[in-house]
């Protein structure tokens, strides 16, 4: 619970950070967003929606939350043919901005906390964790101030280390090279 308490002051005193900046610190691209994905960990499909804090501290660091459905493909031996089955995931991790070599492209990194909880085809662990890491490409409709969505691409890792111990051979699922590609629309 004190751990708990630690992170919501963090939060707090990170919001009041950016609600803190002055006008000209304020163009949309560093406003709250929200997203829509296709992401591929390891060979797991997924599809998810993120939210993003305001950009705080010169605009260069922010908070995301990501929740995913993933599919992690294999054989089923009572159906005797492959399945997909379904598992849930959320993400947090701190957004740091590499740059903005163009008025329409942002560079950024992005690392954090990882909780999953299996399919009960999959397995019978009640919940995994993990973290993960990556870079992306954010590139916007427009070069203006005005910007209210973009597209990006995210290539990084994800070790969550999750088993398939109701699977042949327990493969590790959820583990492994990520790649994302969505829309972000800023409010």
């Amino acid at each position: 619970m004190k751990h708990c308490n630690i992170f919501l002051v963090i939060l707090l005193c990170l919001n009041m950070v950016a609600f803190g900046q002055n006008e000209e610190q304020k163009s949309k691209s560093n406003q709250f967003s929200f997203g829509m994905k296709l992401v591929n960990v390891q060979d797991d499909f997924g599809m998810g929606l993120d939210f993003t804090s305001p950009y705080f501290v010169y605009n260069s660091l922010a908070v995301r939350l990501n929740t995913l459905i993933q599919f992690h493909d294999h054989f089923d031996p009572t159906l005797k043919e492959d399945t997909w089955s379904p598992y849930f995931v959320s993400r947090l991790g701190l957004v740091g901005v590499g740059g903005r070599p163009a008025p329409f492209l942002r560079l950024y990194g992005e690392g954090g906390a990882v909780v999953g909880v299996p399919s009960s085809n999959i397995s019978n662990e009640g919940v995994f964790m993990g973290g993960y890491g990556l870079f992306g490409f954010e590139m916007f409709m427009s070069a203006n101030e005005g910007e209210v969505a973009s597209y990006y691409i995210e290539l990084g890792a994800t070790g969550a280390g999750a088993r398939g111990d109701l699977l042949l051979n327990n493969p590790i699922y959820y583990n492994g090279f990520s790649i994302g590609t969505g829309f972000r629309f800023y409010l």
